[in-house]
């Protein structure tokens, strides 16, 4: 793993498609910005198998993104740069942060199917 912590170089190496710039291209983002939400990751993989010079980029909050696809994150972008999986951008203590945010949805997911089968 490659560890980036300063946001402009990660920006730099990999290169994220801006909105303005899907505009001519055959995939519309979910949101402004060029964010893609969850439910549009094999629709994006698709997209970067037919256009090899896109890949992309996971958002698992502000001060941890990865350079690869990961499915269990919320929020994705395309890129355009370096498409090397062991590019990680973590800012801090994002590790901490992320391991302890997928332990919280852990629970909160066994808590709702736990709700669901009270009569």
């Amino acid at each position: 793993m490659r560890v980036i912590k300063d946001f402009k170089e990660f920006e730099e190496l990999v290169q994220p498609v801006r909105f303005f710039e899907l505009e001519d291209l055959d995939i519309v983002p979910t949101f402004p910005g060029g964010l893609f939400f969850k439910s549009r990751l094999e629709e994006m993989m698709n997209f970067c198998i037919k256009n090899p010079q896109y890949h992309v980029i996971s958002n698992a909050n502000p001060f941890l993104r990865f350079n690869k696809p990961i499915s269990n994150v919320k929020v994705y972008m395309l890129g355009q740069g370096s498409n090397d999986p062991e590019i990680v951008f973590m800012f801090g203590d994002a590790k901490n942060f992320y391991v302890q945010l997928k332990h919280f949805e852990f629970l909160r997911d066994k808590l709702r199917s736990k709700s669901t089968h009270i009569k």
